[in-house]
C-alpha cells in the first residue's frame, strides 16, 4: 500500500516538473525564436525532464504529454518525430564530366579538365 503510494506520488511530481518545464521552454521558443522540437531534444539529455515523457510535438506545437515507449523517448503516435540517425559514409566526389582519365583524376592535356581547374576533389572519410 504504502509502495503504491509513494508510486502515485513519485508519477504526479514527474507530471507536475514537466508541466512546468514544457511552459518554460515553449516561453524560450517564443521569445528566442528556437525551435521548440530542439530544445526538447537538447533537455532530454540533461535528465531534468522525466524520462518517460513523449519528446514530440502535437499538430498544435506543443510537447505531447504521452508516455514514451522504451529508449526511444517518443510515444507510439510520435516515432517518426526521431531524429534520424546520421551515418557519413566515404565517398568520393568528382566533378561529372564527359571524358575519363584512366590512373588519374586530372589531365593538363584535356579541354573539360582545363575549363574547371577550381574544382577540386573532395574525399569524405
Amino acid at each position: 500500500m504504502e509502495a503504491q503510494i509513494a508510486q502515485l506520488i513519485e508519477e504526479e511530481v514527474e507530471k507536475r516538473v514537466a508541466e512546468r518545464l514544457n511552459k518554460v521552454l515553449e516561453h524560450i521558443s517564443k521569445t528566442y525564436d528556437v525551435s521548440l522540437k530542439q530544445l526538447l531534444r537538447d533537455t532530454s539529455t540533461l535528465k531534468v525532464a522525466p524520462s518517460n515523457t513523449c519528446l514530440g510535438l502535437t499538430s498544435k506545437k506543443q510537447r505531447c504529454k504521452m508516455k514514451s515507449h522504451g529508449e526511444t523517448g517518443y510515444c507510439k503516435h510520435h516515432q517518426d518525430q526521431k531524429p534520424a540517425i546520421r551515418r557519413q559514409a566515404s565517398s568520393v566526389q568528382i566533378a561529372a564530366t564527359a571524358h575519363n582519365h584512366p590512373g588519374s583524376l586530372f589531365s593538363s592535356d584535356c579541354p573539360a579538365c582545363q575549363k574547371r581547374p577550381q574544382q577540386k576533389l573532395r574525399i569524405e572519410i
